[in-house]
This record gives structure tokens, sequence and C-alpha cells, in this order.
């Protein structure tokens, strides 16, 4: 029987950045191999000091000392050194630093062999005369420096580790080799059982899953999360989930180290024209060729597996995502990953029935034809969806996603919000009291609202205010509607949730459509403003405002 044993170790990259007297930043070559030729030495003494459950894993730690060295934050570096992630720049960066690190842990491990002796199946002349060896792309000197040292104290020295929590603890970088996930994004982490106790004696209320208990409780109501019941509420401004695997989870505020470096070292200029440049993509919006072409260097340069997962569109035919796996095989990439963009909570269920469930939802609203929906209209299982941050004057943050009913996405029906800022209940009340009066006067059954009422009562502010809105769109009623109700700036002052989530409401609404009310007027010369991009334009003069 073959056996292995991990023992992996990760190097975090945006360690080696140096700002030379230029005032630019660049990547400290020397530094890195320093911290390589430590890491080949201290991997191979946990081979030493590690026990093992099974007699053939110790085995293999002895007579192959295998080690993993690896890296994270190669995302977060690019923002930093101002590339985009598989450019041609960056791909020049990938070789570079990885052909750096194969020479140098091949080195250590061969001037560590001669220190201590090799692994115990070592065969120098077999080992130098392996078409790997051969063929790999590393300096010819340094191959010369190896075979005369003639040892070698690790049978395999490289892999590339997916990293997820490690990146997080390492102040929130980039995961492995991946681009930046996000720049900022929320993240689901499950809550142990201490701090479930703590949660408990302040009196929130929730079922511990792992023992059998579920249901709603005052914090927190069921929801659809693609196919899965999911339990969602707040506590303490805090939102928090219960799913059946996980159990208690919470969401948290994070932003890539890479992205934070940037906002606190450049100028605003500088940021704009990486921006312009492309620099600061993410996961989603790299092609499948930038995700897989730096995974064609690292490989080379790997003597074990690297993790990479390759986004693909939604819409990606059959015959190029073949093309995918068999460019990846080709290129001597031993395995990677895919994932179809919208497929994170339904990964079993057919393309097909998604699309048909999509399909109806629009439809619901294309035979409305207008109308208002007047009874009970519950959150589908899939809609297209779109993430949306929102900055008041980068003292407030609200993390937006917004259901829509159609493949456009121009009709929004729900919104999710994630945001440590709490809104007052005066600005909470009048809107939800606004929402309940408009719905009322476009026909909705008592008993539907009174119900949406209910759900309403144990949630935040922010999270009351987000779900009437949404509540008064899933039934039809006019975006323009509700953008004019909740419009009062006497109201709704500049800094709350609602005044914001109205202004990006706007963006929604079809340019020429008529602004009604006292703010129908042109100031210039009183003629019929008109909505268009979101802002106001006067259909007369040409005078425009966005607010």
């Amino acid at each position: 029987m073959s056996t292995g044993v991990c023992n992996l170790l990760s190097i975090n990259l945006v360690k080696f950045i140096i700002r030379n007297e230029d005032g630019n930043f660049y990547f400290d070559y020397e530094g890195f191999k320093k911290a390589v030729t430590t890491g080949v030495r201290f991997s191979d003494n946990i081979n030493d000091i590690s026990n093992a459950p099974l007699e053939s894993y110790k085995k293999s730690m002895t007579e192959k000392r295998r080690i993993g060295v690896g890296v994270l934050g190669l995302g977060s570096l690019h923002y930093i050194l101002g590339i985009k992630y598989g450019s041609a720049e960056s791909l020049d960066l990938v070789d570079s630093i990885f052909k750096c690190k194969a020479e140098t842990e091949l080195l250590a491990s061969a001037k560590l062999g001669k220190e201590k002796g090799s692994f115990k199946l070592f065969d120098r002349e077999k080992y130098f005369n392996t078409f790997w060896w051969k063929n790999l792309p590393i300096s010819e000197d340094v191959k010369k420096e190896i075979e005369q040292i003639g040892c070698m104290r690790n049978s395999h020295r490289s892999a590339n580790a997916p990293t997820g929590n490690m990146s997080i603890y390492a102040g929130v970088v980039s995961g492995g080799i991946e681009p930046v996930f996000m720049k900022e994004y929320v993240r689901w982490s499950i809550i142990p059982e201490q701090e479930r106790a703590k949660l408990k004696e302040r009196g929130f209320k929730f079922p511990e899953v792992h023992e059998g208990q579920w249901g709603e409780t005052k914090h927190l109501k069921l929801i659809k999360k693609g196919t899965d019941d999911v339990l969602k509420g707040s506590f303490e401004d805090i939102e928090y989930e219960v799913d059946k695997n996980r159990g208690l989870v919470k969401a948290t505020l994070v932003e890539d180290y890479g992205w934070k470096f940037v906002k606190e070292n450049f100028s605003e200029e500088k940021i704009k024209e990486y921006e312009e440049k492309g620099v600061f993509v993410t996961t989603e919006e790299l092609s499948v060729q930038e995700h897989i072409e730096p995974l064609k260097i690292i490989s080379k340069y790997t003597d074990m597996n690297s993790s990479k997962t390759i986004n693909i569109p939604k819409e990606y035919p059959y015959e190029k995502f073949e093309e995918v796996y068999m460019d990846a095989w080709k290129a001597g990439i031993k395995g990677i990953t895919t994932y179809r963009a919208g497929t994170m909570t339904a990964v079993l269920e057919k393309k097909e029935e998604i699309q048909e469930k999509r399909n109806e939802l629009e439809q619901t609203f294309d035979s409305a034809n207008g109308d208002i929906i007047v009874d009970k209209m519950k959150l589908p299982e899939e809609y297209y969806s779109k993430g949306y941050i929102i900055r008041d004057n980068n003292s407030k943050k609200w993390y937006v996603n917004i259901a829509f009913a159609n493949q456009a996405c121009t009709k929004p029906f729900a919104f999710f919000v994630s945001t440590n800022n709490k809104e007052s209940s005066e600005v909470a009340d009048d809107t939800i009291n606004d929402m309940i009066k408009l719905a009322r006067g476009r026909g909705l059954k008592k008993d539907v609202i009174d119900r949406h009422v209910e759900k309403c009562q144990h949630q935040t502010n922010v999270t009351k205010i987000a779900r009437t809105i949404g509540f008064s769109l899933r039934h039809n009623i006019k975006i323009v509607d509700v953008v004019n109700v909740l419009s009062d700036e006497k109201k709704y002052p500049f800094s709350s949730f609602t005044f914001h989530i109205t202004r990006l409401l706007k963006q929604f609404i079809k340019d020429g459509t008529q602004v009604t009310g006292n703010k129908g007027k042109c100031k210039k010369c009183s003629g019929q403003l008109i909505y268009q991009e979101g802002c106001f334009m006067c259909a007369d003069c040409g005078y425009s405002k966005c607010g």
C-alpha cells in the first residue's frame, strides 16, 4: 500500500515587500530566499518529531522525508506591485518568483542532505537522470551545483495548498496562489462552543443543530439559500445563520491585505491609474485563460500539486469546458478545480432546473402586467443576484446583495445586507410606515402586510429597512413609487441607510420616467425633470442633478 504524509508549510509573499529610494515597492528576492531555506529545514525537522497513526505513514516520513513548501498571498502581492493577475507582466513575476523558489529549496535540500544524509530511497545516479530533473527549467548553474553536492534530503519539496483559514489568520491575504477573491467581503465563520455559551448567557436564542435541535427562534427566521433551509437573523447588530451542516455561523466583514495596503500607501491618482490598468480584478472578473496561465508556470517549478480553482462563466459552452482540462493536462498540470458561477449553493442541481426556476420567477412578474401582486409572495429558491458596496464618506459601509427577478438584473425584489453600522429606530420606523402605507394604498391584503411586520420585529433596523423595501418590490410596487416615497430628506438624512438604498434603487428606474411630486420641477426653468442614469435631468434645459 502506497502512503504519504502531508507536511505542508506556506510562506506569505506580502511579507517580502521593500520600498526603494524611488518610493516604489518591489519584491525582496533575497529575503524570500532566506525564508525558503529556513522553511525547508523547518519542514524537514517536522518529519523527525511527528508521530503517525500507522507504521506505513512513519515509514514514508523517514524513507522519503517528503515536505511541501508553498506560498500564500500571490493575489494580494499583485495589488501591491500594481500588476493585473494573469497579464503578461503577471506571468513574468510568477515565473521569477517560482523559479527562485524552486532553485532555493532544491539547493537547500541538497545541502541539508550533505549535512544530515539524503532520504533513504535516494539513488544519486537515477535521481539526476530522471525526465523531471533533465527538463526542470531552473538555472543550469544551480543544477550543476546540486549535482556536485550529490545529495538530497527530501524526495519532494514543494506544493501549494489552498490556505483558506491560514490566509485569514495571516492578515486576510489571498489564498495560496489564487487571485484576490474579493477586495472586501463578508466571511461566515463557525462559532465555537465557548462563544456559543456566552451568546446564550446574553440572551441569544438559537438551536444547537448537532444536538438535533432545529426551528425558528425570536432572533432567527427560516429562509431559502439556494435549495437549503437556513435560519437567518441578527443579535447585537451582528448577522448570524444556522444551517444543518455547520450549525451557528456569524458574518464578519473582512478586507484583503493587498487592497488595504494600496489604500494606506498609494495616492488617489495612483489608485485610479491602477484601476484603469485593471490591477484590482477579482476571481470572478478574470478570464479562464488568465486563471490557468499562472498555474502552467507554477506547475513547472512544483514537484507536487498546486491548489488552483479555475472560475468558469455561468453560460460556458461544454466544448470549451472540456478544453480547460485538456489544456491543463498538456501543460503538465497535475490537477485543477473548476467552479461554474452561481452554483455554490446548488452544486448538484441541474442547470436546466435552476434556469427553469428563474424563468418561473420572471414569468410571475411578467404575467402581473404591472399590477400589484396582492397575495403572499415568498422568496424563490433560485434568482439572479449582484453584490454592491455602499459607502457613506468611508465612515460607514453596507454590503448589499440584490436579488433580481429577471436575467437582465433590472428588476430588484429583495435585499440582503451585512454591516456593522447601526441605524436609528426613527429612520427604520419611518421607512416601514411609509412602505406599509404605500402597500395598503396599492391594495395589498392586510394579513400579508401583518405577517411581514411580525417577521421584522426582532431584526436589526438595517435588516428591517432592507426587508420592507424588498417586500414592496416583491409585490410588484413600482420602483419609482418606492423612490418617490423614500426621497424625503427631512425623514431620511444623507447618512442614513434608507437614503443610500433609495439612491441605489434610482439606478433601476427606466430612463425618461418623469419625476413626480415637489421634486418634479426644474429649479432653473421649471421644466419637467426625468430620471436619467439614476439622476434627475430636465427635459427642457438639460439641467442635471444626482441626489
